[in-house]
């Protein structure tokens, strides 16, 4: 069976001529972007080049070019594109400023499935051709951003990102291994209506019936095939266009004259008669008087050389009638001269006033060389006294011979290889030699009025030399300690001593001419600067031993006045393997007294240059005089000579035009104010008299009869009428070119692997640019030989058009190109509004917010996004930070579903403001982070070690804290402790009150056994009851509860055995508390015995502490997140002033999970079945209504903000909310933020679940601005810290304690 090509290869068979070679390609290569730290596959294209040659047809001349391309890949289109009636319009827009620009647009439109499925590649390039590489690069390049620019900003939402080298490289291969090819010419339709129908109105009725689509329908058409077209244009001078629109004017007027005329036929026959007679008689005379007076005012001020010239013509126009019979004839002949001359004086007399701005600018280089030579002495006496105290960190590796004895009783750990690090501060005295940097920094301001012209040239030679002595000397004391907690031995001592002396000299030269002419008044301001270095070498040996592993670290202060830098050398030799640390306070008093001498010889050029402006303003007053004598000669002459006849009777009427024509020529210079008035008087009569008489008698008479006939008709020629329709539709063409649009000249490629492929592109694209109006040129998709296709696939394959001619009707014209206007052009280049793979067309446009710069604030949390456009380079990123004030800072929360990066934003929060220092106080904040996995950790690599704190609640091996929870804070009431940590257990464990009060009667039982209560009644309770308390604790809770269960099972009771519901409920709370009967368990040894820190005891100075729960039960953790957020507002209760006391730091407390925390997860009833938790407030509620006025902030991470207490929704000054889900969580964000989740910003609604990771809407909302409050969309930026492993954290850790008993050792010595 045929198949489809066959049968047109058939009907149309091949014709058998052979292309010309006009093109070669020399050489190709792709060039990417491997600055970046992406993967090969993914660097950006940074320009495609060829290295071409190609003959000119006319003249067979070779040329030798490059080009260099750009790509932009369409990934996203505007929403609204769909259904936009406006679209082809737009596009339009961005053609008619190509054609501006003089841009050559490449349209790649492929579809790539095998063997990789790279899907729809949509790619709009630019070209850039010169015979220099780097200057096609710099074309291509500039034409590029001109394009993406014009993109932009026609379509603001539109996503183009580079072409990477993946898409590129397949897109080459693609485009080599084509076999079959065919062209589309012509003028194609460009369909206006939207594409698709839209969703139904109010009314039922689409909201865009007429839905059609352009290059949607070809895309679609061809999904299941590979091919590649490929659209290249280039735009049409607009010098041609006016040369097509001449062509085309006369073409039309040409045939205008042949398209109709008329034909007649007339026939007469006529017999005149006539008989005539004529009398006239005609008499005339003149007579002229003038009398003129003239007086005349004139005023003018003119400076300046002028030449003139006129030229002036004068139309006279007579008319006459006379009636009468005359017969005369006449001959006059005149001769007249005549001679004039005038002569007069003129004086005047202006004055005048002027006022002008004027303003200039001047800037001029100077330079010169100049020496110096001079001899100082100084004498001074300096006298300091320093105190200070210094303490830093730092890590020190040594290597060399290393020798340890170490003697410990208990665990001992050694390490093979030993680092250290160690940071020594002292302050020294030292004479001598110095060597030292100094900056010299001086301003002069002088202003002169003068001028001065000469020259000068001088030359001078000097040269000198100095010494300079001394030495220096400074020491190092340390101390040995031994930590016995720690598997270390002891520390070292060791003293060093330095000298060093050093001898400089210097010649100097200098030769310097100058001159100058000028005058000049101004003001100079004057700064310069500069800097003297020096260097010297210092020697020295010390040597100590000691058995040791320590760390060393030295603390003091100084503070001297001058600047000085040195620079030694120390040879040494150390045996010591040690970690350790060393804390030194100084005191150090100098006096001195100095005299120096020395001589310097300098050489110095300079080269300089400035820039002036200035600004005046004059006022003036002028007066000026002016006499003047003018003499003129005129002579005139006449000759005239007048002849007339008149013969016959009639009735006459005349007209007559006379021209006449004057040519000045003037030059002059004037210069001056004038005012002149000049009085004349002339008198002139003139007489004459002229007569003329003739008398004369006519008479006619005639008698003319006619006999006539005639016929006409019109005719007009259709086939010239059809034309100029033709011509006319050309000329409509040319003339909306010509208005701005503009024409490109337009070639089209559809490439296929195979004959099935090509046999289906023919015909879809036939259907899809058919144009039914178009009456030149209509489409064609043509059917190409295999030569032709051979020919044009090597054309294709280098983005180069084929600019072959034919003949059409003894017309050369290209035979692959079409003209097209922009309007007809876009059918083949707009954007694609359907969604396939590669290019999405559906995807919703973000929700519009907030958007503004220079945000002022010390939290810095990332890169605010504007939703209402999309750079090229910067994608929705703008270059303005979002940043909070401190002062802004209240209670916050951040939600988000998980893995939306609300933990990253609010580390990135708690480490901003870890550096924050309170404007109010001066004080940094205490912040506790509250961390149920492994994350916050990372704030040891950004904290600084003496800050931070680490504790783990869950692991026994790493770092464990004990804490007994029963163990009451300083200064809270037993009873209000006592409450709250019941309650917090109740809630966490779903126990009603039933179980609260079985718990209760335990617990307040043990307190009454070890005397907190009568304790509470004294007047220093506030000492005896924490320690009193520390005797409480859950194991004792557990084995008095298990005593209760017992003596209620015990029927021997003096009440019997209880019922079962009692023996029940018993029984669950101690399945709550079994944990703490197993000596095993982590909550028994971390919380369940007496020698566990009360809360209160967590709390520092302002410290950064990560309180790590990893591998604690669920529910437990709760619990002791929640006692540990309740001690600390009790804590700030009992105190006077709270956390915001002299003594005391605002605290911030980070709680991960809080809706787990702050409202409990266990649901389990106490009894009869139920599932509901306790009743009335809880205590986290009055936590977030009151804290924030004792100075504590909760700052809470959850993903489900709709389960959280409604206080913290109500009292939370700052929001941070990523992506979410739950239809709950976005309605009560969407409301928090102040929008409407109904119908107003129900584009709000459904953008939470399709948010990007990091991506946070934000909002501060305490401000005294209402557009303050509005919110923003930001993209949070992360600090990039990997979390420390638990050995990193531990070497942490360890150098932080051994800082602190070093300095608690120096404070008790």
């Amino acid at each position: 069976m045929l198949s489809l090509f066959e049968i047109k290869k058939i009907l149309s068979p091949e014709k058998d001529y052979m292309l010309e070679d006009d093109f070669r390609v020399i050489q190709s290569w792709a060039e990417y972007d491997d600055s970046s730290d992406k993967n090969p596959d993914d660097q950006n294209l940074s320009y495609l080049c060829y290295e071409l040659e190609v003959m000119n047809p006319d003249t067979g001349e070779r040329i030798h070019f490059y080009k260099a391309i750009q790509f932009a890949r369409v990934r996203r289109l505007p929403a609204s594109a769909k259904q936009s009636l406006a679209f082809m319009d737009m596009h339009e827009q961005v053609l008619a400023g190509i054609h501006e620009s003089d841009l050559n647009l490449i349209t790649i439109i492929a579809n790539v499935i095998k063997p990789v499925p790279q899907g729809l590649l949509f790619l709009y390039g630019i070209q850039g051709v010169s015979s220099d590489l780097d200057e096609a690069k710099q074309r291509c390049h500039d034409g590029f951003l001109a394009f993406i620019g014009m993109m932009q900003a026609t379509y603001r939402v539109l996503e183009l990102r580079c072409a990477i080298a993946q898409e590129t490289e397949w897109l080459r291969e693609k485009m080599y291994n084509m076999d079959y090819m065919t062209m589309v010419r012509g003028i194609p339709k460009a369909n206006r209506a939207g594409e698709d129908a839209g969703n139904r109105g109010l009314g039922g009725a689409n909201l865009n019936p007429e839905s059609q689509g352009t290059l949607e329908e070809l895309i679609t058409g061809m999904a299941d095939y590979e091919y590649v077209i490929q659209v290249l244009s280039t735009p049409v001078y607009n010098d041609t266009l006016m040369g097509w629109q001449r062509q085309s004017q006369k073409e039309m007027t040409d045939w205008y004259g042949q398209l109709q005329g008329t034909k007649s036929l007339s026939m007469n026959l006529s017999i005149p008669m006539m008989y005539m007679a004529n009398a006239s008689q005609s008499q005339g005379w003149s007579k002229a008087y003038t009398d003129a007076n003239t007086v005349s005012y004139a005023q003018g001020e003119s400076f300046g050389i002028s030449e003139n010239q006129s030229v002036g013509e004068s139309l006279s126009q007579s008319f006459s009638r006379s009636v009468g019979q005359s017969e005369s004839m006449s001959l006059s002949n005149g001769i007249s001269r005549g001679v004039s001359h005038s002569s007069g004086i003129s004086f005047g007399e202006s004055f005048g006033m002027n006022e002008g701005q004027n303003a200039g600018m001047s800037a001029g280089t100077s330079s010169g060389m100049s020496a110096n030579q001079g001899l100082s002495m100084s004498e001074g006496m300096n006298t300091s006294e320093s105190i200070g105290h210094s303490q830093g960190n730092s890590y020190n590796v040594s290597h060399g011979q290393n020798a340890s004895t170490s003697h410990t009783v208990g665990q001992n750990q050694s390490f093979g290889y030993n680092e250290s690090e160690s940071v020594n501060m002292s302050n020294s005295a030292s004479h001598g030699q110095n060597v030292s940097q100094s900056m010299n920094q001086s301003v002069n301001h002088s202003s002169g009025h003068g001028s001065n012209y000469g020259g000068s040239s001088n030359q001078s030679f000097s040269q000198g030399s100095s010494l300079n002595y001394g030495d220096s000397s400074s020491s190092n004391n340390g101390i040995n300690l031994s930590l016995p907690k720690l598997p270390f031995s002891s520390l070292g001592l060791g003293l060093n001593h330095s000298s060093g002396q050093g001898t400089s000299s210097g010649v100097g030269f200098n030769q310097s001419v100058g001159g100058g002419v000028g005058e000049n008044w101004g003001t100079s301001f004057n700064e310069s600067n500069g800097v003297s270095m020096g260097s010297g070498v210092s020697f020295g040996e010390s040597t100590s031993l000691s058995e040791s592993i320590g760390y060393g670290q030295s603390h003091g202060f100084s503070q001297n006045f001058g600047t000085s830098e040195s620079y030694g050398v120390t040879q040494g030799e150390s045996i010591s393997e040690s970690w350790g640390a060393n804390q030194s306070d100084n005191y150090s008093k100098s006096m001195g007294n100095s005299v120096s001498r020395g001589s310097s010889q300098s050489i110095g050029q300079n080269f300089g240059s400035n820039e002036s402006m200035n600004v005046g303003q004059s006022i003036g007053q002028n007066y000026s005089q002016n006499a003047g004598r003018n003499e003129s000669v005129s002579q005139s002459e006449t000759l005239s000579q007048t002849m007339g006849q008149t013969v016959g009777s009639s009735l006459t009427e005349g007209q007559s035009t006379g021209y006449g024509q004057n040519v000045s020529h003037s030059q002059g210079v004037s210069s001056g104010n004038s005012y002149t008035t000049s009085n004349g008087q002339s008198k002139g009569t003139s007489a004459g008299s002229t007569g003329t008489a003739s008398m004369g008698t006519s008479s006619s008479m005639g008698l003319g009869p006619s006999i006539g006939y005639s016929k006409s008709y019109q005719w007009m020629d259709q086939g010239v009428k059809d034309l100029l329709e033709l011509l006319d539709y050309q000329n409509e063409r040319i003339k909306k070119a010509l208005r701005g649009q503009g024409a490109f000249y337009t070639y089209v490629y559809i490439a296929c692997p195979n004959r099935d492929a090509l046999a289906t592109a023919q015909a879809v694209a036939k259907s899809t640019w058919q144009n039914n109006y178009a009456m030149i040129q209509p489409l064609q998709v043509l059917d190409l030989t295999e030569r032709e296709q051979k020919h044009l696939l090597y054309h294709f394959a280098a983005f180069s058009a084929d600019v072959s001619k034919e003949d059409v009707f003894g017309v050369e014209e290209y035979k692959y190109c079409t003209v097209l206007l922009p309007e007809e052009y876009v059918a083949y280049t707009h954007l694609p509004r359907i969604s396939e793979g590669g290019v999405d067309s559906i995807i919703q446009d973000i929700p519009k917010f907030r958007v503004t710069s220079m945000l002022k604030g010390e939290i810095y949390m990332g890169t605010i996004l504007n939703p209402e456009r999309f750079t090229f380079k910067n994608g929705y990123r703008t270059p303005f930070d979002y940043r909070i004030e401190e002062e802004s800072l209240m209670h916050a929360y951040f939600t988000g579903a998980s893995r939306s990066g609300k933990t990253v934003a609010a580390m990135r929060f708690v480490a901003e403001l870890s550096r924050v220092k309170r404007k109010k106080t001066g004080k940094r904040m205490r912040i506790v982070a509250l961390d149920p996995k492994r994350d916050w950790r990372t704030l040891a690599r950004y904290i600084e070690p003496e800050r931070f704190n680490f504790y783990s609640l869950g692991n026994l091996k790493f770092r464990p804290i004990k804490i007994n929870p029963w163990k009451i804070p300083h200064g809270v009431q037993p009873q209000q402790w006592i409450d709250g940590v019941i309650d917090i257990y109740c809630r966490a464990y779903g126990l009603l009150e039933r179980g609260k009060q079985m718990l209760g009667d335990v617990v307040y039982e043990l307190y009454e056994k070890h005397g907190v209560m009568a304790a509470a009644d004294q007047e220093n309770w506030e000492e005896l009851v924490p320690d009193l308390s520390r005797q409480v604790n859950f194991e004792s809770i557990y084995k008095l509860m298990f005593q209760k269960k017992a003596d209620l099972e015990n029927p021997n009771n003096k009440g019997g055995r209880a019922g079962n519901d009692t023996r029940d409920a018993y029984a669950r709370l101690l399945d709550r508390l079994s944990c703490f009967s197993r000596n095993y368990s982590i909550e028994r040894q971390l919380f369940g015995t007496s020698d566990g820190i009360g809360i209160d005891e967590l709390i520092g100075n302002d410290d950064v502490t990560v309180l790590e729960s990893k591998g604690l039960e669920n529910t437990f953790k709760n619990f002791v997140f929640g006692v540990i957020t309740s001690g600390f507002y009790k804590f700030a209760l009992a105190h006077e002033g709270g956390f915001l006391a002299e003594d005391q730091y605002e605290t911030v407390l980070v709680i991960e999970e809080a809706n787990e925390v702050l409202i409990g997860t266990d649901t389990a009833g106490s009894g009869g079945g139920q599932q509901f938790g306790l009743s009335g407030q809880s205590e986290f509620e009055q936590i977030l209504d009151q804290s924030a006025g004792y100075g504590l902030f909760i700052v809470a991470i959850t993903q489900k903000i709709a389960d959280m207490p409604s206080s913290i929704i109500a009292n939370s000054g700052l929001v941070f909310a990523g992506k979410l889900k739950r239809p709950e969580d976005i309605n009560v964000v969407v409301r928090a933020v102040g929008r409407e989740e109904r119908i107003d910003d129900r584009d709000l609604v459904k953008w939470f679940p399709k948010s990007p990771t990091g991506w946070f809407v934000c909002q501060s909302s305490r401000t005294f601005d209402f557009k303050e409050a509005e919110p923003y969309l930001v993209q949070i930026s992360r600090l990039n810290i990997k979390p420390p492993s638990n050995l990193e954290l531990d070497e942490i850790m360890i150098r932080k304690e051994m800082f602190e008993q070093l300095g608690y050792k120096a404070a008790a010595s």
